[in-house]
């Protein structure tokens, strides 16, 4: 738990390894049987739970003096009779500390879940569960170890509960939740709750910064502005159907949506009935798909993001003022939340447009040396920050006129980054990778000493 030492519960021949990283020592605990690979240490990192499927029993070791203190057993269960192969090929179990170290729970495929004395090994309490459980992931408490989940075998559910009597018994284990309402359930003691937002069949939603608001569009052409705090709508609109991304021009007072046929609407934001523009589909060309829509800080015009690169259209006059053949790559195309520049991708490269005073369009072309997969901005626009193939970030300051990155992080492992998100007051990082991690990491890039890496199994 101090990041001072090593658990490895099955290096070879039964023998689970602890290695310590400040001096170098090595201490081995020595199993009858060979060991399953998961194990955990205790919150005060004195003691160690590790598992052996070959007698189906938890063992509790004391790590300074290396002796086997209580082993905690289960069974084989029923489901052999439904199993052909070796136990060891299917039969799977998790266990945990609980946050005080006090206690241990147990959950097996015996399809019982056992709530153990970690001082003196007594089991205080046994329940059923009908569900197998994932052996590749530990029960997870919340601070004060009163509620926890258990991820399930070969599904995206969980199972919760509540211990009960001062945290003697466990609860009986009903339904399963997913895995999402698990980590809600736990977290601050389960006072963070999912907003339900009364729209069905969303298809597109964009979040405006400045008033903490959301806007979403149907399947079925209904619009609706949420509030991201209460969940509550404040402005419902008829739009039209089959809406698959849906902007807002800064003024509020328009709303553009990009339909499934590839057509583009501009109606007004208080009159939906009656279209400003219609950009027709052209034809069905890969290059002339349409990916991205955003208006201009304006709002008198709307960019139209093609395959084949960007155009801008002006709304009133219902023509295209500018259009360039760039060959746009994921993540094509992004803004502030003001409007005020406008960014396109391909590969590595990418353009920087923003409209000067005399209203000339200008770019700027800067190169991130590998293939762009994520970008955002900070809050005020003044940042670009970019994840690449290689799993490095940048950070851009595009009030400067370099085409160098004012700073570089490259993740762990060099994954590749594929979203990316910044912290409202600009001090925090989140980024995900391909292989299913997030990372957490502070904005100006110079207190890291180690990444916050937030898994499946979460922190």
């Amino acid at each position: 738990p101090d990041e001072s030492r090593i658990l490895l519960p099955n290096i070879k021949n039964n023998k689970t390894a602890i290695i310590d990283i400040k001096t170098n020592s090595t201490t081995i605990l020595e199993h009858d049987s060979n060991v399953y690979n998961n194990a955990c240490f205790s919150p005060d990192g004195t003691k160690v739970l590790t598992l052996t499927i070959k007698d189906y029993t938890f063992n509790l070791w004391d790590i300074k003096s290396s002796v086997l203190q209580h082993k905690l057993p289960h069974s084989l269960g029923n489901l052999s009779s439904n199993n052909n192969q070796q136990p060891s090929k299917w039969w799977r179990a998790t266990g945990n500390f609980s946050p005080d170290g006090k206690s241990i729970i147990t959950l097996a495929d015996d399809m019982t879940a056992k709530l153990w004395d970690s001082n003196s090994g007594e089991l205080l309490d046994q329940k059923n569960i009908n569900q197998r459980v994932d052996g590749r992931s530990e029960p997870k408490f919340n601070s004060d170890g009163t509620r926890f989940m258990v991820t399930l075998r070969a599904s995206s559910k969980c199972y919760t509960g509540q211990l009960a009597k001062n945290n003697s018994e466990l609860p009986f284990f009903d339904d399963p939740q997913p895995i999402s309402s698990g980590y809600i359930y736990i977290a601050n003691n389960g006072s963070i709750k999912p907003l339900h937002l009364s729209l069905g069949e969303v298809t597109s939603g964009i979040y405006h910064n400045e008033d903490d608001s959301i806007l979403l569009s149907s399947r079925s052409g209904n619009l609706g502005y949420y509030n991201i705090s209460s969940g509550m709508p404040s402005t419902s609109l008829k739009g039209i159907k089959n809406i698959s991304i849906v902007s807002r021009s800064p003024d509020k007072t328009k709303i553009a949506g990009l339909s499934h046929d590839n057509s583009v609407i501009v109606f007004n934001a208080q009159d939906t009935s009656t279209p400003i523009l219609v950009i027709p589909t052209i034809d069905s060309e890969l290059d002339n798909q349409i990916v991205k829509i955003n208006f201009d800080s304006s709002g008198d015009r709307l960019w139209v993001h093609r395959k084949k690169g960007p155009e801008v259209w002006d709304i009133l006059n219902k023509t295209i003022e500018e259009s360039t053949s760039i060959s746009l790559t994921y993540p094509y195309s992004i803004t502030p939340f003001d409007n005020s520049i406008v960014v396109v991708f391909r590969n590595s490269f990418f353009r920087t447009y923003r409209r000067q005073q005399n209203g000339t369009l200008t770019s700027l072309i800067r190169n991130n040396s590998s293939n762009i997969t994520a970008a955002s901005f900070n809050s005020d626009g003044q940042y670009l920050i970019t994840g690449a193939i290689d799993g490095t970030l940048k950070l851009w300051d595009l009030s400067t006129e370099s085409t160098d990155p004012d700073r570089t992080y490259t993740v762990p492992r060099n994954i590749s980054i594929n979203s990316l998100s910044v912290s409202k007051d600009a001090t925090q990082i989140a980024l995900g990778t391909v292989g299913g991690n997030a990372y957490i990491i502070p904005f100006n890039f110079t207190d890291i000493i180690k990444p916050i890496e937030v898994t499946q199994d979460g922190i």
